[in-house]
């Protein structure tokens, strides 16, 4: 019998939709929207499983892309955007009184000028856990800022513990995800104003860079953790920085520490001026519609749809029921949270982190700086270079690369600006 999702190409008049995520997903999928959706509005759509989500360009490129993709990745829908292959969501009525169900900082990496290319679909989280029983008979407090953090440090380390960051866990680039919330609670901007260069000169970013690298050569945090998850249960991480991974495999996989740990927020950077700052990237999936639709009226109402409060939570409550625990669903429809299966104190430090939710702006060329973050981080920690001579070859780096990418799109001809860029804010 053949797979029903394997086949692409809908018939005239559907909805295509593929989604990248596992059958059982798409399956309950298919099952909700034929039930609700179709039957209020006569919309047919069909869905398809997407194996791998970097044949969107391929498949665009091909013309045989769908109407809409769900479940992808955060950083493609700007690499789609810039070359003008998705619908410019923004130009739909009533979409700015749609999105207030995210995060106020959600969408920032999806906008280019005044455009907005997806949605979120679903959303992780920065928050400390910790485990109480380790802290309480060491008599350690559990911090709420990074200068409590290095308080802590000397007493855990006396027993061989220590306290986790995100930037510990996995070797290699250290993306965005992980550096950006640095520079922003240390009040530094990425870009220059008008976007055609790096904001990595201030003195906030210097602060942050030195910050970002003193965890480690100063005060000896872990430099990797294979895997938070297995030290927190065995004791030796008892404390960290993680996300919604991380929290899943605790409440589903380590019954042995259940009701011994606890979680709290991401660690403040308390500035000079007494601002205590606690941003958090928190990006996972998107929902993206193609330029090339021929129904756009139709997809959008799909859209709409699908990320709404009431489908959301249906959703949400079928996974669990189906198929556990396990298959716990993050939307990021913050509404809709609210009603996810687990226990209210968990719950209420998500959504108060989530408040603090800021993705890092995109920009043609931003990738390079997102790199040249990372390899000044390695130069720094491993080679033991000085900060500013670090950032200062970064900065050559990342102005040369932005100067080459606003050319090829537009905006700067033989190094005289033709266009405005608008810097989201």
């Amino acid at each position: 019998k053949p797979d029903p999702y394997l086949s692409i190409g809908a018939q005239e008049g559907e909805v295509e939709v593929w989604v990248n995520r596992p059958r059982q997903y798409v399956d309950l999928m298919q099952l909700i929207t034929d039930q609700t959706f179709t039957q209020e509005t006569g919309i047919v759509v069909k869905f398809s499983i997407m194996p791998n989500e970097s044949k969107l360009v391929l498949a665009n490129a091909a013309g045989i892309e769908p109407d809409v993709a769900l479940g992808v990745s955060t950083n493609i829908p700007y690499e789609l955007a810039i070359r003008n292959a998705l619908k410019d969501l923004r130009s739909f009525e009533g979409f700015d009184s749609f999105i207030d169900i995210y995060s106020p900082g959600a969408l920032l990496h999806y906008i280019i000028n005044d455009s907005v290319y997806a949605i979120p679909e679903t959303q992780d989280f920065w928050v400390t856990f910790y485990r109480k029983d380790i802290l309480d008979s060491l008599g350690i407090p559990v911090p709420d800022t990074w200068n409590e953090v290095i308080e802590i440090l000397p007493e855990l380390q006396r027993y061989g513990m220590n306290f986790n960051t995100p930037l510990s866990s996995g070797a290699g680039i250290k993306g965005y995800l992980v550096t950006a919330p640095y520079f922003f609670n240390y009040g530094a901007k990425l870009y220059s104003e008008d976007g055609f260069s790096t904001g990595l000169e201030s003195e906030e970013a210097i602060a942050a860079t030195k910050f970002m690298a003193e965890s480690f050569t100063i005060y000896g945090m872990p430099l990797t953790t294979s895997s938070f998850y297995d030290s927190f249960r065995y004791g030796s991480l008892p404390i960290g920085v993680s996300n919604f991974t991380d929290y899943l495999k605790l409440i589903t996989a380590a019954p042995e520490i259940d009701g011994l740990w606890d979680m709290s927020l991401y660690p403040a950077t308390v500035l000079a001026d007494g601002r205590e700052l606690r941003y958090a990237t928190g990006s996972a999936q998107a929902c993206i519609m193609f330029a090339n639709t021929d129904l756009p009226e139709e997809a959008w109402e799909f859209m709409k749809w699908w990320m709404s409060t009431e489908t959301q939570i249906d959703f949400q409550q079928q996974l669990v029921l189906n198929y556990g625990l396990e298959y716990l669903w993050n939307s990021a429809n913050v509404e809709a949270f609210r009603y996810t299966p687990i226990p209210d104190e968990h719950k209420q430090i998500i959504l108060e982190q989530w408040e603090w939710l800021q993705e890092p702006v995109k920009l043609p060329g931003s990738y390079m700086q997102e790199r040249e973050i990372s390899n000044v981080w390695n130069k720094i920690v491993f080679d033991g270079e000085n900060p500013r001579t670090a950032i200062d070859n970064a900065i050559i780096i990342i102005n040369r690369e932005i100067t080459r990418k606003m050319e090829e799109f537009g905006y700067l001809r033989d190094g005289v600006q033709i266009k405005e860029f608008r810097v989201p804010s």
